[in-house]
Protein backbone atom coordinates (compact mmCIF):
# COMPACT_ATOMS: atom_id res chain seq x y z
CA UNK A 1 0.00 0.00 0.00
CA UNK A 2 2.84 2.21 1.19
CA UNK A 3 4.77 1.63 -2.19
CA UNK A 4 1.58 2.71 -4.49
CA UNK A 5 0.62 5.81 -2.75
CA UNK A 6 3.63 7.82 -1.71
CA UNK A 7 4.59 9.17 0.96
CA UNK A 8 2.94 12.26 0.61
CA UNK A 9 -0.73 11.14 -0.24
CA UNK A 10 -3.70 12.57 1.05
CA UNK A 11 -6.03 10.88 3.37
CA UNK A 12 -8.91 10.37 0.29
CA UNK A 13 -6.20 9.15 -2.08
CA UNK A 14 -5.33 6.57 0.49
CA UNK A 15 -9.23 5.30 1.46
CA UNK A 16 -9.51 5.43 -2.58
CA UNK A 17 -6.59 2.86 -3.26
CA UNK A 18 -7.91 0.93 -0.63
CA UNK A 19 -11.03 0.65 -1.92
CA UNK A 20 -10.00 -0.54 -5.16
CA UNK A 21 -7.12 -2.94 -3.81
CA UNK A 22 -9.29 -4.18 -0.81
CA UNK A 23 -13.34 -3.96 -1.19
CA UNK A 24 -13.75 -3.96 -5.34
CA UNK A 25 -12.23 -7.10 -5.87
CA UNK A 26 -14.71 -9.00 -3.70
CA UNK A 27 -17.82 -6.78 -4.64
CA UNK A 28 -17.09 -7.79 -7.87
CA UNK A 29 -16.05 -11.47 -7.41
CA UNK A 30 -17.81 -14.02 -9.76
CA UNK A 31 -20.32 -11.73 -10.66
CA UNK A 32 -19.36 -11.73 -14.22
CA UNK A 33 -20.58 -15.85 -13.72
CA UNK A 34 -23.94 -14.92 -12.47
CA UNK A 35 -26.84 -14.05 -14.75
CA UNK A 36 -28.08 -10.58 -13.50
CA UNK A 37 -30.81 -8.34 -14.64
CA UNK A 38 -30.11 -4.17 -15.06
CA UNK A 39 -30.96 -3.70 -11.26
CA UNK A 40 -28.64 -5.92 -10.31
CA UNK A 41 -25.93 -4.90 -12.34
CA UNK A 42 -26.36 -1.20 -10.85
CA UNK A 43 -26.44 -1.95 -7.33
CA UNK A 44 -23.03 -2.41 -7.01
CA UNK A 45 -21.91 0.89 -9.01
CA UNK A 46 -24.61 2.58 -6.54
CA UNK A 47 -22.37 1.35 -3.50
CA UNK A 48 -19.76 2.72 -5.26
CA UNK A 49 -20.89 5.96 -5.66
CA UNK A 50 -22.07 6.20 -2.36
CA UNK A 51 -18.99 5.47 -0.80
CA UNK A 52 -16.75 7.92 -2.60
CA UNK A 53 -19.67 10.44 -1.90
CA UNK A 54 -19.11 9.94 1.77
CA UNK A 55 -15.28 10.24 1.80
CA UNK A 56 -15.32 13.60 -0.75
CA UNK A 57 -18.51 14.95 1.92
CA UNK A 58 -19.99 15.65 -1.64
CA UNK A 59 -23.82 14.94 -3.22
CA UNK A 60 -22.93 15.96 -6.63
CA UNK A 61 -22.85 12.85 -8.67
CA UNK A 62 -20.48 15.10 -11.06
CA UNK A 63 -17.33 14.69 -8.64
CA UNK A 64 -18.13 11.21 -8.20
CA UNK A 65 -17.69 9.94 -12.03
Amino acid sequence: MFRTVGRCASEEDVIVKLLNMKCLPVLFCDLESCLLSKSQIKSPDFVISSAFRKIFSTKCQDIIL
